[in-house]
């Protein structure tokens, strides 16, 4: 996990996007850690709701 401040944000999502990471760009750290969240557990191998 990692958070791109500064004035190139958007240049940086778009080098992470290009090599497969998943990027999320809500502001409020709930909603991230719900995307997060999500992420984790469609990509785990145990299958976990």
């Amino acid at each position: 996990m990692a958070k791109a401040l500064g004035n190139h944000q958007e240049e940086t999502w778009e080098i992470l996007k290009s090599g497969g990471i998943h990027v999320v760009t809500e502001a409020a750290t709930e909603k991230a850690v719900e995307r997060l969240a999500a992420i984790l557990n469609t990509s785990s191998p145990m299958g976990r709701p």
